[in-house]
């Protein structure tokens, strides 16, 4: 259905639609308001920012004052299809991301040319397309786009006004966690919940004392999923909450002999060997709890995934490179299909495999500590042959 809506649209030039013109005041635009809840509060009151809200046909039901005046426009009296401002060789670029988004996917680092009238210059932008839905039509997807405007000329490696970056970083971010969550009311407390109520309307019928007590133990299990549900989202919330700049000098091998201590019941078990090597990075000046959370979960991990009838062997490394500080941490387990689940790796309450108990909490916790100390993780898995984390810390 996607692909024919597209395809209908895409048969008309650029030169045969109708242009922005000035029109205060509109209905379009009155009826357009409801959507602006869809895009956060900070990007509708930039300057630096433009947005716009895209249904499954490319129609655009919603767009910030900041996108008109990026071409020195006013209102529309008509409702605009994306193929009124973007540029013609830009379209299809524009219509393959909007059909993933639509279908679940973020697109990130969209580089488009938008044109509001032939013959004016070209706006060169920059763009993040994230799935959406409205409470008054929740049934269709929608695609909430944020992009902000790049100097002539301007390619994807390109140095922007200092700050400016950072800008874009923190509030595309806040964006995506808004999504995550969001994801997590739909499937994570909402199914509890549903099962809490239904079980309560069921204690108001003429139960037997054995029916009766299946419901409440129903209700119990329910409660204590939806308590852990939210004592996970608390403990997100308090780690992208706490302040990342206080920061001591940390002794590795001293940490990773505190980690073992806690967990040597777990290492005892398994038969693991834990090796380290720091002798080229010996200290890290880093936030201790943040450190110690992201080598425990990971620890934890590699002898969880072990290989069934093989001894677990886990080697950290630590070298300086560049400006960071590279931690490796790599175990010979029964690895991660990375092309499968590679896009997931990170994700709250994504699970691979059902070889261990777990909540797909670890590893998002990992990459939420290492994105609080500025750092980058990137993970190299082949299933039977084991996993290996690499993370870059700020020196």
């Amino acid at each position: 259905m996607l692909s024919l809506a597209f395809s209908i649209r895409n048969n008309v030039t650029h030169e045969d639609c109708l242009h922005l013109d000035a029109v205060r005041a509109s209905p379009f635009m009155i009826q357009a308001q409801k959507f602006a809840s869809l895009v956060p509060k900070e990007i509708q009151q930039s300057r630096l920012f433009v947005a716009a809200v895209l249904d499954s046909k490319g129609n655009v039901l919603y767009y910030t004052e900041s996108l008109l005046e990026m071409f020195g426009e006013q209102a529309p009296d008509r409702p605009l299809h994306y193929i009124d401002i973007i540029v013609q060789e830009d379209l299809e670029r524009l219509r393959d991301a909007l059909t993933l988004c639509l279908i679940g996917k973020t697109i990130s680092s969209l580089q488009l040319g938008m044109q509001a009238r032939s013959g004016n210059p070209i706006q060169n932008t920059l763009w993040e397309l994230t799935p959406a839905s409205h409470p008054e039509s929740s049934d269709e997807a929608l695609a909430l786009c944020i992009g902000t405007r790049l100097p002539s000329g301007t390619v994807l490696t390109a140095v922007r006004p200092e700050g400016e970056d950072e800008v874009v970083a923190n509030l595309l971010r806040r964006n995506r966690d808004l999504e995550q969550f969001a994801n997590i009311v739909a499937h994570n407390i909402r199914s509890p919940l549903a099962n809490i109520m239904g079980l309560n309307r069921l204690l108001s019928l003429d139960l037997s004392e054995t029916d009766r007590t299946t419901a409440l133990r129903g209700i119990n299990t329910s409660a204590e999923k939806l308590e852990n549900v939210i004592r996970d989202l608390n403990d997100v919330l308090q780690i992208r909450k706490a302040d990342a700049g206080s920061r001591d000098e940390i002794n590795l091998e001293k940490l990773i002999q505190d980690i073992e201590s806690s967990i040597s019941g777990m290492i005892a078990e398994k038969g693991a060997m834990i090796m380290y090597e720091f002798d080229d990075a010996p200290v890290i000046h880093s936030v201790r709890s943040y450190m110690q959370s992201i080598f425990q979960n990971l620890l934890t991990n590699a002898l969880k995934y072990s290989k069934p009838g093989e001894i677990p062997m886990v080697k950290i490394q630590s070298y300086i490179e560049g400006n960071y500080t590279v931690i490796r941490v790599s175990d010979n387990g029964i690895g991660i299909d990375l092309r499968k689940h590679g896009a997931n790796i990170f994700g709250l309450y994504k699970r691979f495999t059902d070889q261990a108990e777990g909540k797909g909490l670890g590893l998002y916790m990992v990459k939420t500590h290492v994105d609080a100390l500025e750092g980058f993780i990137e993970v190299e898995s082949e299933v039977g042959k084991g996993t290996e984390f690499i993370i870059r810390l700020p020196k």
